[in-house]
């Protein structure tokens, strides 16, 4: 498959597996639909949540797409969302983070000034939230070493949230379901092994700290 990087208005499926998010969902939300490069669709997979997040997402009917499944944890989330995507390009978002808003658009724009077919194109993020400073995370480049997947394996680089990366190249890689660490480590390890990637200098992605996430302590 051969994708038109000259089109102004590339198919995205946005990604987003939810459990329990009902404080954050809205901001996170808001975060995707303001693109300044609109997505072609958001499919959310509500993961068997109790609180209000089924709620809070049936406000923006028609505008997501629903799945709801019993708790099976964000990896089975995340690749039962990219099974029913219908993009060209898939970008993950989790329920409690942010975008900034022209996140897309300049990933795109990345995408398109390079000469290779790029397979991914993932940016820097900041951390924020209750009573922590804001703080630029700058990611190393291991995709461009000799033995990229070592590397890439060795040391956390790719931020699940921030990357964007082109769905006919996944459809034999997926999140292990059988892990509850390291997941994305290992999904973009597999998936650098289809071809290049490219990092964008800029923090796009927001990962925001509390204390009920699951990953609290890894960035």
């Amino acid at each position: 498959m051969t994708i038109n990087k000259k089109s102004s208005d590339p198919k995205i499926s946005v990604v987003i597996p939810c459990y329990n998010a009902g404080p954050y969902l809205r901001e996170c939300l808001d975060s995707v639909f303001n693109q300044t490069l609109p997505p072609h669709e958001v499919i959310v997979v509500n993961d068997g949540s109790t609180d209000n997040s089924l709620e809070i997402l049936k406000s923006y009917l028609p505008r997501v797409r629903i799945i709801s499944q019993t708790n099976k944890g964000v990896s089975v989330a995340r690749n039962v969302g990219i099974r029913h995507c219908t993009g060209e390009w898939i970008a993950i978002q989790d329920a409690d983070d942010i975008w900034a808003i022209e996140k897309l658009e300049k990933q795109w724009a990345a995408i398109c000034s390079c000469d290779e077919e790029v397979v991914c194109c993932y940016t820097d993020f900041f951390v924020f939230g209750p009573g922590i400073e804001r703080t630029v995370c700058v990611r190393p480049e291991h995709h461009q070493m000799k033995d990229s997947m070592a590397e890439m394996l060795a040391d956390w680089s790719v931020t699940s949230n921030s990357a964007l990366f082109r769905f006919d190249k996944c459809q034999d890689v997926f999140f292990p379901e059988n892990i509850k660490d390291g997941e994305d480590i290992i999904f973009f390890a597999m998936l650098r092994k289809k071809g290049p990637f490219i990092r964008h200098a800029e923090p796009l992605a927001g990962y925001r700290k509390h204390p009920k996430q699951r990953t609290a302590d890894r960035k």
